[in-house]
């Protein structure tokens, strides 16, 4: 064997080696592929599933989207505007209608507040979490809680904070008066809204008045506190008076009467919320004051539609 046919010898077999490593390595590789693709599934499988139930937990613990589902907040909030209701404020709630978080601060007056209905996690807080997941799984196309006539069930309300703990609130002809905690004159709605800086429109009222600046703020708390002792003339005589005076036996007048007369008085821990839309509204006046605990969150800002996008006051 001369030099040159033991160099195309050794030339041979080495390539011949390299080629059968290289199939082994892509064979190797093939092999790998194939048992790695279950664990690649359960991989993404896994993320989507811990992807959603971090959302879940956003929604109960940060902010959560809303939809108006009627006309109770005319002119503020339209029906089907969408908006974000913080959470954090009013203590976040870590098992839907059993368990919250301590509240960092009360409700204000005229703060637009969410709050549980009669109707939230009615079927317990297991079977709210799941329909939630759902809801977030379909991108909100498929939503669970339906009545019997398929339509959505509203648990969660939406209302303007009227009275606070101690007040008392009551309605003549339309108007509203307030009469605050610690102070013995009423005083309309208006008043009190612009005495405390907060300016607001009622759909069929002229609510829209313009906040007091600092220094008439003040002045005006003095000048209430110098009159406090005064009397006020009472309000007009209206029909369930006169009929009670008539008959004293019918309670439903009296009952009316006591009403204006005395409005509904809001106890410690409670707040009292309003529609916006005061003709049209099913609120504290149905069902009495609110408890802190059901309270929700505070609707913060409306993202749709577009048009309208902005700061909730």
């Amino acid at each position: 064997m001369t030099f040159r046919d033991f160099e195309n010898w050794l030339v041979k077999r080495t390539e011949n080696a390299l080629v059968r490593r290289r199939r082994r390595r892509l064979a190797r590789r093939g092999i790998q592929r194939r048992r790695r693709l279950p664990a690649v599934i359960l991989e993404w499988i896994v993320t989507f599933v811990v992807i959603f139930i971090a959302a879940v937990l956003f929604q109960m613990l940060v902010f959560q989207n809303y939809r108006i589902p009627s006309e109770s907040m005319v002119p503020t909030l339209q029906t089907g505007d969408l908006i974000l209701v913080e959470k954090i404020t009013f203590g976040p709630e870590l098992l839907p209608g059993r368990v919250k978080l301590p509240a960092l601060r009360l409700p204000h007056r005229g703060e637009i507040v969410s709050f549980e209905s009669a109707l939230y996690a009615e079927h317990g807080p297991f079977v709210e979490l799941a329909e939630r997941f759902v809801f977030i799984a379909t991108l909100s196309l498929v939503n669970l809680k339906t009545d019997a006539a398929r339509q959505p069930i509203v648990d969660l309300l939406i209302k303007r904070v009227i009275g606070l703990p101690g007040d008392r609130v009551r309605q003549f002809q339309g108007r509203f008066e307030i009469l605050p905690a610690c102070e013995s004159r009423w005083l309309e709605e208006p008043d009190v809204m612009a005495r405390e800086g907060i300016a607001y429109t009622i759909e069929g009222g002229d609510y829209s008045r313009r906040p007091l600046p600092p220094g008439r703020r003040a002045l005006s708390r003095f000048l209430d506190k110098l009159t406090a002792g005064v009397r006020r003339a009472p309000p007009p005589v209206d029909f369930a008076r006169s009929e009670w005076e008539r008959n004293p036996q019918d309670m439903d007048a009296a009952s009316s009467w006591l009403k204006q007369e005395l409005g509904w008085y809001v106890p410690a821990g409670t707040f009292f919320p309003m529609g916006d839309n005061r003709p049209d509204s099913r609120d504290a006046r149905s069902y009495g004051p609110v408890d802190l605990k059901k309270i929700e969150g505070k609707a913060v800002l409306r993202f749709f539609p577009f048009s309208r996008f902005g700061e909730i006051e």
